[in-house]
């Protein structure tokens, strides 16, 4: 018998002897949840019962044990009245429990492991999520950078913490082959509050230009999404009064130019798909606004090109690609200052 029928079948022996822990592990008791003080011994006592019964289901059960285990195990946190001392006691004692089934040899029970872990708000999860971002299931892969986005959120982490999942996002980012993977990683990225995360994400979207160029109609959405993020989030700490670095301005710039350049020549030789063509003009859309946001904060302001818009309405691509030459000779001077390798976007010739 494994460690964990044992111990479903000891809980179960327990409930038969005394009603009491049965009502304990079946419902967490209503002065645990509602607790506005630091609980007590007892009423740790209280979760762990519940999460020892779950976890186990969870390790070991069916498959339709393990869905039910996994859901079990987030509905707590969704309570009426569960306080925040609650789910701190909560997910860091159900942090605590969820290694062994984030290392499992079954894929399902790792996905499920890791949805949980996506629930909760303890620093403790940086771990899991780490070994998770390296799962050989995308599926895993995915809640994984779901969960870093929802940690950042919730918690705060401290500078090695966040350094960690800065690592594992960045190496993560450069072996994924899922469009929606990456999409998260790309999310994760900009959920982390230290300066090297905005230079690594821009690192890691600027190096992808090649790919799509030697694939036009490899999806973009995910690195759109990621720009989108990165930038909606510059813009919202600048108009709260936070100093941008003068670097990642200009790395914005940089990036926005490329994509620019990128999407509106692959448009204008007609080379991507159906659905990647949509995506080019929403990035064509992005980048237009991203440039003219970051050509206003480099100080002395510089003249910008016209807009876009009406190019973009009327899929003049030929014409946008001349905006984006004279995007590129913006860049080029002060006080930008990039020279020619920095802006060059070389699209392989297919004919």
């Amino acid at each position: 018998m494994t460690p964990s029928r044992y111990l479903r079948l000891t809980a179960t022996v327990l409930c038969l002897a005394i009603p009491q822990l049965c009502l304990a592990q079946n419902k967490i008791p209503y002065d645990v949840v509602t607790a506005t003080t630091v609980l007590s011994n007892v009423q740790r006592q209280h979760i762990d019962r519940y999460l020892n019964e779950r976890v186990a289901n969870l390790l070991d059960g069916t498959l339709n044990e393990i869905v039910q285990a996994r859901k079990d195990l987030i509905e707590p946190l969704t309570w009426a009245g569960s306080t925040e001392i609650f789910h701190l006691a909560y997910s860091s004692a159900a942090s605590n429990r969820l290694a062994p089934a984030v290392n499992s040899d079954q894929p399902e029970v790792r996905l499920n492991a890791m949805i949980v872990v996506n629930s909760l708000n303890d620093p403790g999860t940086v771990f899991l999520i780490q070994k998770g971002l390296t799962d050989p299931n995308p599926a895993v892969r995915y809640w994984a950078g779901k969960a870093v986005n929802q940690i950042t959120t919730r918690s705060e982490l401290s500078e090695q913490e966040q350094r960690t999942l800065l690592e594992s996002l960045a190496s993560a980012m450069s072996k994924e082959t899922s469009e929606r993977v990456l999409q998260r990683l790309l999310v994760g990225l900009v959920g982390l509050n230290i300066p090297e995360a905005a230079t690594e994400l821009l690192d890691g979207l600027n190096s992808r230009i090649d790919l799509h160029a030697v694939n036009p109609s490899m999806p973009l959405q995910a690195e759109i999404d990621g720009l989108r993020t990165l930038f909606v989030k510059t813009v919202q700490a600048n108009s709260n009064g936070q100093n941008i670095p003068v670097p990642t301005v200009r790395q914005m710039a940089l990036v926005a130019y490329r994509y620019l350049t990128l999407s509106s020549a692959l448009l204008d030789m007609d080379r991507p798909s159906q659905e990647a063509h949509l995506h080019h003009q929403n990035m064509i859309k992005l980048t237009d606004a991203i440039l003219r946001w970051t050509a206003q904060q480099m100080p002395p302001q510089v003249p910008q090109p016209v807009t876009v818009k009406n190019e973009l309405a009327s899929q003049n691509w030929q014409l946008i690609r001349l905006r984006a030459e004279e995007w590129r000779r913006v860049l080029s001077l002060a006080p930008f200052n990039f020279g020619p390798i920095d802006l060059i976007v070389t699209i392989p010739d297919h004919s």
